[in-house]
């Protein structure tokens, strides 16, 4: 119940498509910004949304781009994980990206949302280190971009500043959490 449908996956034209369950609702982030919310109601929605995290992880499915965007919470109230665009199953991950942060990383905005085939997938301000390095990523990669989505939603900030992809990889390698 907290991952949106998925009624049918075919090929057209060598594409692939989705057809997938419409949810009227409002995205976390959007509903985080609508109007204030307790930590409370916060928490019960962030719930639902492991939830379906777990769910995909007991399908044998990694998100590999959890952010407060790809949840929607729906006119129910219930929230579901979406936009499994750039999944994976688990054991299919043998070859990893090209790493995001190297020598040559560019120092654009760490909100840019960057998903280049076979050069990088994700959204940098969520990203886990393994995924940020190209290094294999599995469902301990999603649970590292809830608990950033989950703290930034309670806070109000990411748990570690920086304005590029590679400053914010300094500050996770150096664990440098920026305290509430």
């Amino acid at each position: 119940p907290n991952v949106v449908a998925v009624h049918d996956v075919g090929i057209v034209d060598g594409q692939v498509y989705l057809a997938m369950e419409f949810v009227e609702g409002l995205t976390l982030t959007k509903w985080l910004t609508e109007k204030p919310r307790s930590w409370r109601e916060i928490v019960s929605v962030f719930l639902e949304a492991g939830e379906g995290l777990a769910a995909a992880h007991d399908a044998g499915v990694t998100h590999r781009d959890f952010k407060p965007d790809n949840v929607v919470i729906g006119k129910s109230g219930r929230a579901r994980v979406m936009d499994f665009g750039l999944a994976h199953a688990h054991e299919t991950n043998k070859e990893p990206a090209t790493p995001l942060v190297s020598a040559e990383t560019p120092t654009g905005s760490i909100r840019r949302r960057i998903t280049l085939p076979g050069i990088m997938l994700g959204t940098p301000a969520y990203m886990s280190p393994e995924a940020m390095y190209g290094q294999k990523t599995d469902p301990r990669s999603d649970e590292f971009s809830f608990a950033i989505a989950l703290y930034e939603a309670l806070y109000g900030y990411r748990p570690f500043e920086g304005l590029t992809a590679p400053a914010v990889a300094a500050e996770i390698q150096l664990n440098r959490v920026k305290a509430p």
